[in-house]
């Protein structure tokens, strides 16, 4: 398994390596790939797929046993929306970004929801909630969740090749942190709070190829620490406080009143309540038990990145 991921990791690194145009075009192809396959389930199984609409009605408000369990539930929901603010990292290579930006930000977000809530939608009608709430965490049948929704609208054989095809969507994933991942960095190198060689740009093809080199060579090192939930608890909750931290940079730019900042309806709501869910969920992920450790040192990465980052501006400097 950490083979064929660290293979996965060197292929998109050197796809997003050949120059703009053949990243650009390997990431819409292969997120077209994804969107299908998930818009196929969603749409394929409320139509043709075996199911009842009568699990729609076991909805109810969260027992005081439950919210913990949401609360941890939130960190894989935020995975499914990760993605959309993928195109802030790439502003510096977007014609005509004050444009541009904000329609891909909006446009993707809805997408993203109205993707999200049509694939639950099939999973709600194929499985009931009753059934599955009372299944432990680790049974096959809850890790598995679309495979297990799948086989029930459309048999076994459906389910199988379904489960190949996530698979390989997750290229599209990989592909695409990869991408934005390296603006990260060669947007801190270009600041001074990263070593210089991530800030530099190919003379001919005009890429960050360094900084996402350093990024694929640090994710398939990863690969090989920890399992896959080991991993996703790590980067999970590193993720949602950076996330955090950076809508919480809000407040002091629209206080110094930055030229072009753009208009928040019902500010300071909607960061606000952002912020809490962040809060609420980093909390809870240090009280689990089970996910305790990763989540700390999750906090301790960051924690140990701003002396770095102060440290590596000074020698800059």
């Amino acid at each position: 398994m950490p083979m064929g991921a660290t293979f996965l990791i060197l292929v998109a690194t050197i796809a997003h390596c050949l120059g703009h145009s053949q990243s650009g075009r390997i990431q819409i192809a292969i997120t077209a790939v994804k969107v299908s396959l998930l818009v196929a389930v969603g749409i394929g199984g409320l139509l043709f797929g075996q199911g009842d609409w009568g699990h729609l009605s076991a909805s109810h408000w969260p027992t005081a046993s439950q919210w913990p369990a949401l609360a941890s539930g939130l960190i894989y929901v935020s995975y499914a929306y990760s993605g959309w603010n993928g195109a802030a990292y790439l502003a510096g290579e977007i014609r005509d970004p004050n444009r541009l930006l904000p329609r891909a930000l909006l446009w993707g977000t809805l997408s993203v929801v109205l993707l999200y809530l049509l694939v639950n939608l099939a999973y709600v009608f194929a499985l009931d909630p009753g059934e599955m709430t009372s299944r432990k965490f680790d049974d096959p049948a809850v890790e598995k969740v679309a495979e297990t929704a799948v086989m029930r609208m459309f048999g076994r054989d459906t389910a199988n090749v379904f489960s190949v095809l996530v698979g390989l969507s997750l290229v599209a994933s990989v592909s695409a942190y990869l991408l934005t991942g390296s603006r990260v960095t060669f947007a801190m190198a270009s600041d001074g709070f990263f070593p210089t060689f991530a800030g530099r740009l190919h003379p001919r093809r005009n890429i960050p190829m360094w900084a996402t080199i350093a990024q694929g060579a640090v994710s398939g090192a990863f690969v090989w620490i920890g399992s896959f939930e080991q991993l996703l608890g790590y980067v999970s909750v590193g993720l949602a406080v950076v996330s955090g931290l950076v809508v919480a940079s809000v407040f002091p730019i629209r206080r110094r009143q930055v030229s072009g900042t753009f208009r928040l309806p019902f500010y300071p709501l909607p960061p606000l309540l952002f912020l809490g869910l962040v809060c609420w969920t980093v909390i809870q992920q240090v009280i689990d038990e089970s996910t305790r450790i990763p989540a700390l040192l999750s906090l301790a990465t960051i924690l140990a990145g701003i002396p770095l980052a102060g440290w590596v501006a000074r020698r800059r400097s």
